[in-house]
């Protein structure tokens, strides 16, 4: 069924902002879309000797890309509360998400490579499920310090059918690594703790509330890296692109 009158998104952020200086408008009406850009890279070249009488060789690559555009630009207004902002979505114009921006994933997995024994031969790793799939996304947006942050959440949209489907083809046969498909939506932590970067760009709120400049373009980019090719486990890289785009409407 198809979404109708507004729906709000509330961020509070403790301390998130300053008292708005004198003149400052408190509210906004924008039109936000969103770029989003996830690459994962796995590399695995190590020999595993703890079978001596059948070390095995694993020499692997994967990757998996997952570019996630706009479908629909969303119209919200934005609001400075007590300690953070409100963002009340104008729906309309076949919105499907009550809350977010309409987005969508177009994923693209691909491997090479297996594993070797002199008791079993070489064994190349599964490609069953490599190649080229796309779902829908809600792109739910948060700001406070200086920050702009796109949250991607899978819906049940068009159906949990579908999206049961979705979740079948992520969850294995491409590659040594073949579960690490929902990379781009995870924050996970490497061996030191770090936490993975979301995406992330920085913005100006002063200016965003200001008269002036019609149009904002966010940009930003993060890489993640967890393990190493040559140790046990191997290792991957993901690095983690945004890009959004702020039209003022008043």
């Amino acid at each position: 069924m198809r979404p109708t009158g507004v729906a709000v998104l509330v961020l509070l952020l403790a301390g998130a902002v300053a008292t708005p200086a004198s003149g400052a408008a408190r509210s906004i009406d924008v039109q936000i879309s969103a770029h989003l850009r996830s690459d994962y890279r796995f590399t695995y070249d190590y020999v595993d000797t703890s079978s001596p009488d059948c070390p095995q060789t694993i020499r692997t690559s994967s990757r998996v890309i997952t570019d996630m555009p706009t479908v629909r630009p969303a119209r919200f207004r934005v609001t400075r509360v007590a300690n953070g902002f409100a963002f009340l979505k104008r729906l309309g114009g076949r919105q499907r998400a009550d809350r977010g921006i309409d987005m969508r994933a177009d994923m693209t997995r691909s491997t090479e490579g297996g594993s070797e024994t002199p008791c079993f031969g070489y064994e190349p790793y599964p490609t069953v499920r490599c190649g080229k799939r796309s779902w829908a996304l809600d792109g739910r947006p948060l700001m406070g310090r200086g920050r702009f942050v796109v949250s991607p959440e899978v819906p049940a949209f068009p159906s949990i059918e579908q999206v049961m489907e979705d979740d079948e083809w992520r969850q294995g046969g491409c590659g040594y690594d073949s579960t690490q498909a929902d990379e781009y939506l995870t924050v996970s932590y490497d061996n030191r703790g770090r936490v993975k970067q979301p995406y992330i760009a920085p913005v100006a709120i002063r200016r965003l509330f200001r008269p002036g400049r019609r149009t904002l373009r966010l940009r930003d980019s993060h890489s993640f890296t967890q393990g190493h090719p040559n140790q046990l486990g191997g290792g991957f890289t993901e690095v983690r692109t945004v890009g959004v785009t702020i039209r003022k409407l008043r």
